[in-house]
């Protein structure tokens, strides 16, 4: 990543973080450049991030009418910003992408969605955004959708007719269908309908601490049965009560290991202190919809909680303090994830 000397011997593989959003508000709203080289790449850097994932998440101020207009603006900020900084970033669209950050300096960026309503009912639209590199899918966030229902907003319905087709065609293209946010429900109808690689890119453990967002030892066992991998969530309050305590963290990685294996515990670590600066989060948020609040899936917390990726190597050592392994620890800040995108990525 640079020549400096890494304070600590592993490399880390981020599967959830918003800094797409933070990017395009910026560049578009803003009119500011070089978002990442110049307020996320030193952060980065200290964390050891080696791949990000960037997920598409479309606010609900946007919704219906402007969710595939933003979601292309996301795309486009990432192009441009590839373009000003391709010395230290790089995209990565298949295997052979992944293979060629792995054994450069640059740190890799990927692309997911967080919730479809960038192509709503039109799962023909999949094939659109696999050709632009991306893979990895979240049919919803907290709230219900044309597709499916969230943890938060959950009538027990599960998957709609038009979220059915949506996973078939999904499974067709080889697609990750990340279930991070589902209603217990769409959890299994959607598992039950993925033919193809499947994984919680941020979530916990209910069996450490009981909430809608974390993952009951069922679904646990499930998504280990596909060979899937769950990221580890850094937002306080899927954390426990402490909030985002590194050593509850490594408690809930000790607890999944247990359960099917620490091979199958990552990092999604899901930070948002950017997003803090940007007025998304804390105190009480301005402009939130009604039908938001009412859902219960506006953010508002205390936001000295909430950490940085550049501290990430403190769930590094606390996963050492909680007698893991070297090597284990290791898996969990990156190889377990790099194994499964090799794996699951298409080869060109």
């Amino acid at each position: 990543m640079t020549n400096e000397k890494k304070q600590h011997d592993y490399f880390a593989i981020d599967l959830h973080g918003d800094i797409l959003s933070d990017v395009s508000k910026r560049r578009h709203i803003q009119e500011e450049t070089e978002v990442l080289k110049r307020l996320h790449y030193a952060n980065l850097q200290k964390g050891q991030v080696k791949i990000q994932v960037l997920p598409i998440f479309i606010e609900y101020a946007y919704q219906p009418e402007g969710s595939l207009r933003q979601s292309i603006l996301y795309v486009a900020s990432l192009i441009h910003e590839l373009d000003e900084s391709s010395d230290i970033f790089m995209r990565i669209k298949n295997a052979e992408d992944l293979d060629k950050v792995m054994a450069s300096d640059k740190i890799g960026l990927m692309l997911s969605f967080e919730g479809v309503e960038p192509i709503a009912r039109d799962f023909e639209l999949l094939a659109v955004f696999q050709d632009l590199g991306l893979h990895m899918v979240g049919l919803t966030w907290n709230w219900a959708n044309a597709v499916a229902e969230g943890c938060v907003e959950d009538s027990n319905s599960g998957l709609t007719f038009i979220g059915r087709n949506m996973v078939k065609e999904m499974s067709r293209l080889g697609m990750m269908l990340d279930v991070s946010h589902l209603s217990v429900k769409s959890f299994w109808d959607a598992i039950e309908i993925q033919t193809g690689p499947v994984l919680a890119s941020h979530s916990n453990a209910q069996g450490v601490y009981k909430s809608a967002r974390n993952l009951d030892d069922d679904q646990i066992k499930a998504l280990a049965d596909r060979g899937g991998i769950i990221g580890l969530n850094f937002i306080p309050k899927f954390v426990g009560p402490s909030g985002t305590d590194y050593n509850k963290l490594a408690e809930h990685a000790a607890y999944i290991a247990n359960l099917v294996g620490i091979q199958h515990v990552a990092v999604g670590a899901d930070y948002v202190d950017y997003l803090i600066r940007a007025g998304r989060y804390g105190g009480k948020l301005q402009n939130v919809p009604t039908t938001q609040r009412i859902a219960g899936t506006s953010d508002q917390e205390d936001t000295s909680k909430f950490p940085s990726v550049s501290e990430l190597s403190e769930l590094y050592l606390a996963l050492l303090r909680h007698d893991f392994s070297q090597e284990e620890a290791k898996g969990v800040m990156g190889e377990h994830a790099l194994k499964f995108l090799k794996e699951n990525l298409p080869k060109k």
